[in-house]
């Protein structure tokens, strides 16, 4: 049976999940399966989900809310960077997600551990090659796995979350 799944999700342009796990440490392995997680959430809210972006919002302010009102988190507790990398890592798993998904799965796991950050969406000035929208993640002045040079080329146009 593991080889049809293999060969199903390598038709489909994705990434075998244990494909993924092998070779990486405990550690890895853990921040990899959160993101895992974290994206199947928000994949199948935003396919599936008759409110999609719009309801997947209101939850990210909701959890955000939450987040600003809990005590500070242990700072051994998580790390932000590791968080990211094993969202990064799963998205190979899901053909076609894009820096929403990813950027709504950080954020969704970090303010759920109390580390409060911001999601950001902005738009570009015209469209290019280069994609006319993305989502980034913030912690209070410094971007969250994203170069300045990238995120300046867009205007922010909302935010999710931010500083107590």
């Amino acid at each position: 049976m593991r080889p049809l799944l293999q060969l199903w999700f390598t038709a489909r342009g994705a990434v075998f999940l244990p494909s993924l796990l092998a070779g990486l440490d405990r550690e890895d392995r853990r921040a990899v399966l959160a993101g895992f997680r974290a994206l199947s959430f928000v994949e199948s809210w935003l396919r599936c989900s008759s409110r999609g972006f719009q309801g997947l919002t209101a939850l990210a302010r909701q959890v955000a809310g939450n987040a600003a009102h809990a005590s500070p988190p242990d700072p051994l507790d998580v790390e932000v960077d590791q968080v990211v990398w094993g969202v990064r890592v799963a998205s190979r798993c899901f053909p076609g997600a894009a820096c929403l998904s990813e950027a709504f799965a950080a954020f969704l796991l970090l303010n759920g551990r109390n580390m409060r950050t911001t999601m950001v969406i902005g738009v570009s000035g015209q469209r290019r090659r280069e994609s006319f929208a993305h989502a980034w993640l913030e912690s209070g002045d410094t971007l969250v796995a994203e170069s300045s040079a990238k995120a300046r080329a867009y205007r922010p146009i909302m935010r999710i979350g931010g500083p107590a």
